[in-house]
């Protein structure tokens, strides 16, 4: 099996075995299954009724959302790189969401991504649930509920909610925040602020190599 990594805030990871890439999918509705992404197509059947089932609308104020989401929202990063090598590029990187549409009725969103490993990515937001489109998948990438200890699953890997008392990047100093740690043998996580989204995305591989990236501003 080849080593797991995270290339982005979410900590995008993929589980590879062979020709096989199994991915853990909790839907909207909270069932979980375990597919073969690597088969996985928006034209599929199973794309589609994973669409069928995509992200409901945001209800709450985006003031008290760790990930408000709207067009034209867009926050922008001091990157640096660790060690020798990092998947996400280093300087001022922003993530930007550029589009919206509505999919059965429901919304999601097209952004830009700060790590150049990604690229565009599409998210749905249900309350705080923040939900990641990978293929025709959805996959939690911001679970609920948002309290210390709780854990969750993605992919072949896990996540544990911390809460943080002050968090401290260019853009200031927050204390409702809460960061999103990967529960591996190396460090990554993400850490979120309430009215704020994503402040700070850590990665540090066992060889020493990863990013880190701190907000410096955003704009809405």
């Amino acid at each position: 099996m080849h080593r797991l990594s995270t290339v982005w805030f979410f900590a995008v990871t993929i589980a590879c075995s062979g020709s096989r890439t199994d991915v853990q999918i909790t839907s909207p509705d909270g069932a979980s299954s375990v597919q073969d992404a690597s088969t996985s197509d928006a034209s599929t059947g199973d794309a589609a009724a994973s669409d069928a089932a995509g992200p409901s609308p945001d209800a709450s104020p985006a003031s008290t959302l760790l990930w408000p989401l709207a067009v034209g929202y867009k926050w922008t990063y001091d990157v640096k790189a660790l060690g020798t090598s990092s998947t996400c590029g280093t300087g001022s990187r922003s993530t930007e969401i550029t589009a919206t549409e509505t999919l059965g009725g429901k919304p999601i969103f097209t952004a830009t991504y700060f790590c150049a490993a990604l690229g565009t990515i599409t998210l749905g937001q249900d309350g705080e649930k923040i939900l990641f489109k990978y293929g025709g998948l959805w996959l939690s990438v911001v679970d609920i509920p948002i309290e210390e200890g709780h854990t969750w699953t993605y992919g072949a890997l896990s996540f544990t909610w911390k809460r943080e008392t002050s968090v401290t990047v260019p853009a200031g100093t927050f204390t409702d925040c809460w960061t999103s740690k990967q529960n591996v043998s190396y460090t990554a996580y993400t850490t979120y602020c309430r009215g704020m989204g994503p402040v700070q995305s850590y990665s540090k591989d066992l060889n020493g190599n990863g990013w880190d990236a701190r907000l410096t501003v955003k704009n809405f």
